[in-house]
C-alpha cells in the first residue's frame, strides 16, 4: 500500500511541476501574442503583398527584357566597329595572290635547306684546304714516296737495342771497379788488376761512344716521326678533299642568296597570314549584323524605369518578408497555446489529486507507517546485537540502543565509565572495535530473517586486521564454535597464526620463500 502511494505521489508532483512550466510558458506565449496583429488581418496583408511584389516582378521582367534587347544591339553595333576598324588595318590580299604565296612557300623552305646544307659543306672544304695548302707547303722538300714511318720505326728499335747496350756496360763497369783488392772475395784467387784497369778504360771509351751515338740517332727518329706525321695529313686532307662535293658557289654568295630567299620567304608567309587574319575577322564580323538602333531618349527612359521597378521589388521583398515572418509566429504562437491549454484542462484536478496524496502519503508513506516499521526492526535488531556482544568484548556490561532522533537510526553503544553510564555512536568506535562488532551485526540481521532467506555460507576476509591478540583469542574461542553451528560452511581469510584452530575442518596454506610463493590446498586439520 504505502508502495503504491509513494509511486503514485512521485509520479502526480512530477505532472504537477511540468503543468505548472506549461502554465508559465501560456502566459509568456499570450503576452507575446499580444504584440502582434489579428491573424486573419495579417493573412490579408499577405495576400496583398503578394499581388503587389508578383505585379512588380513582372512588370521589371517585361521591361528589362525589352532593356537587354536594346543594351544588346548597342553592344553588337560597338563590337561591329571594333571589327571593322581591325579589318581596315589590314592590307587587302586576293584569293590568288594567297594560293601562289601558299605554293611558294615549301619551295622556299626547301631550298633555304640545301643552302644551309651547300654553306657547311663549302666552309668545312674551305678550311680543309686552307690547311691543306699550309701542309702542302711544307712537304714540298719530302720524297713522298719514301717511307718515313718505317724509318722511324726502325730507328726506334735501334735506339732501344743501343740503352739495353748502354746499361749492360755500365753495370759490367760497376762490377769491375768493384774488383779493386788483391784477391777475389768469392774463390780466393789472385786478381789481375792492370787487366781490369785495362778493361776499365775500354768500356769507357765504348761508353762514351754509345752516349754520342744516342742523341744523333734520337734527331733522326724525331725527325723521320715529324715527316711520316706530315705526310700523313697532307695523305688525309688530299683524300678528304677530293670526296667532297663542294659547291662552286663562296659562302658569302650562299649567304646572299639565303638572305633573298629568307625576304621572299617572310612576304608569301605575311601575305598568307593577313589574308588568313582577314578571313577570321571577317567570319566574326557575320556575328555582329547591322541592326537599326532605337530612340536614345527611349533607351534612358527604360533604363530609369527598370530601375524604379528593382528598387520597388526589394521594397517589396522587406515587406512581404517581414509580415510573413509576423503571420508564421502568429501561427506558431497559436498552436502552443492551443497545445498547452489542451495540456491544462485537468490541471485543476491533478493539483487537487496531489494534495489528497499527500495526505494518504503522510499517513501511509514513508513518514506514516514505515518509519514504524523500521524502527521496530532496528529496536529488534539492537536487542538481538546485545546478546551477542560478549562474544567480542571483554566489557560484559555493554549494552546497544537505538537513537531515533536521527532519520538514519544510528546505533549507540552503552558503556560504564566509573559507575557513569555514556552513550557512544558505533561510528566513533575504533578500527577494531568496529572488527569486533561485525560478527555480532551478522548474527543479529541473521536472527531476524525467516528461514527461507537464511544464508548457509559466511565469508570472513581478513577479520584479524585491527585486531589484538585476546580479541583474535576471542573469536577463535567464543565466537568460531557459534558461526561454526549457524552456518553450514564458514570460510575465514586471515594472516595471524593465532587465529589458527583446530576446529576448521580444511585449511589451505600460502607460504613465501625467496620471492616465490607455494600454496598447500585442502590440508587435514589434525
Amino acid at each position: 500500500m504505502q508502495e503504491k502511494i509513494g509511486e503514485r505521489y512521485d509520479k502526480t508532483e512530477t505532472v504537477v511541476k511540468e503543468l505548472t512550466e506549461i502554465s508559465g510558458q501560456l502566459k509568456t506565449y499570450k503576452e507575446q501574442l499580444a504584440e502582434f496583429k489579428d491573424e486573419s488581418l495579417l493573412k490579408d496583408i499577405v495576400v496583398d503583398i503578394n499581388l503587389k511584389y508578383s505585379r512588380i516582378e513582372s512588370d521589371r521582367e517585361k521591361f528589362d527584357t525589352e532593356l537587354d534587347g536594346i543594351e544588346k544591339k548597342i553592344y553588337n553595333r560597338k563590337k561591329r566597329k571594333e571589327i571593322l576598324d581591325q579589318l581596315n588595318e589590314l592590307t587587302p590580299v586576293s584569293q590568288k595572290l594567297r594560293d601562289q604565296a601558299k605554293t611558294e612557300i615549301p619551295i622556299f623552305k626547301e631550298r633555304l635547306k640545301t643552302i644551309s646544307g651547300q654553306a657547311s659543306v663549302r666552309r668545312l672544304f674551305d678550311t680543309k684546304k686552307k690547311e691543306y695548302l699550309n701542309v702542302k707547303l711544307k712537304v714540298g722538300h719530302l720524297d713522298l714516296s719514301k717511307p718515313y714511318r718505317k724509318s722511324s720505326e726502325d730507328l726506334a728499335k735501334e735506339i732501344a737495342v743501343l740503352e739495353n747496350k748502354i746499361s749492360a756496360k755500365e753495370d759490367f763497369y760497376s762490377d769491375l771497379k768493384k774488383l779493386n783488392v788483391p784477391q777475389c772475395p768469392t774463390c780466393k784467387s789472385s786478381l789481375d788488376q792492370a787487366a781490369i784497369q785495362k778493361n776499365l778504360q775500354s768500356l769507357q771509351v765504348e761508353l762514351k761512344e754509345f752516349e754520342e751515338k744516342l742523341p744523333v740517332i734520337e734527331r733522326s727518329r724525331s725527325e723521320a716521326k715529324k715527316a711520316a706525321d706530315l705526310v700523313d695529313r697532307y695523305t688525309e686532307l688530299k683524300t678528304s678533299l677530293d670526296s667532297l662535293d663542294a659547291p662552286e658557289s663562296t659562302v658569302e654568295e650562299l649567304s646572299a642568296e639565303r638572305q633573298e630567299i629568307e625576304t621572299k620567304l617572310t612576304k608569301c608567309e605575311e601575305l598568307v597570314d593577313t589574308f588568313n587574319q582577314r578571313s577570321t575577322i571577317e567570319q566574326t564580323l557575320k556575328n555582329y549584323p547591322e541592326e537599326e538602333m532605337p530612340d536614345r531618349a527611349y533607351y534612358e527612359k527604360l533604363k530609369t524605369k527598370v530601375n524604379d521597378l528593382s528598387i520597388d521589388l526589394k521594397v517589396a521583398i522587406k515587406e512581404k518578408s517581414e509580415y510573413e515572418y509576423q503571420l508564421s509566429q502568429v501561427i506558431s504562437l497559436s498552436k502552443k497555446i492551443k497545445s498547452a491549454e489542451e495540456q491544462l484542462v485537468d490541471f485543476e484536478k491533478i493539483k487537487n489529486r496531489l494534495q489528497l496524496l499527500d495526505v494518504l502519503y503522510v499517513a501511509y508513506g514513508d513518514k506514516g507507517l514505515k518509519l514504524k516499521q523500521i524502527t521496530n526492526l532496528c529496536k529488534k535488531l539492537v536487542e538481538r546485537l546485545g546478546a551477542y556482544s560478549h562474544l567480542m568484548f571483554q566489557e560484559r556490561n555493554i549494552k546497544f540502543s537505538q537513537n531515533t532522533e536521527k532519520e538514519n537510526f544510528d546505533i549507540v553503544a552503552v558503556r560504564n565509565y566509573a559507575g557513569k553510564e555514556k552513550q557512544i555512536d558505533i561510528s566513533e568506535f575504533s578500527g577494531g572495535e568496529r572488527k569486533r562488532l561485525v560478527p555480532g551485526l551478522v548474527l543479529a540481521q541473521r536472527d531476524l530473517l525467516p528461514n527461507t532467506k537464511k544464508t548457509n555460507l559466511l565469508l570472513l576476509d581478513e577479520l584479524d586486521a585491527n585486531l589484538d591478540p585476546i580479541a583474535k583469542q576471542a573469536f577463535v574461542n567464543n565466537l568460531l564454535p557459534l558461526l561454526k553451528s549457524k552456518f553450514e560452511s564458514t570460510v575465514v581469510v586471515a594472516h595471524s597464526p593465532e587465529m589458527d584452530s583446530s576446529i576448521y575442518d580444511k585449511r589451505w596454506r600460502i607460504e613465501r620463500k625467496n620471492g616465490q610463493s607455494k600454496i598447500h590446498f585442502g590440508e587435514t586439520v589434525k
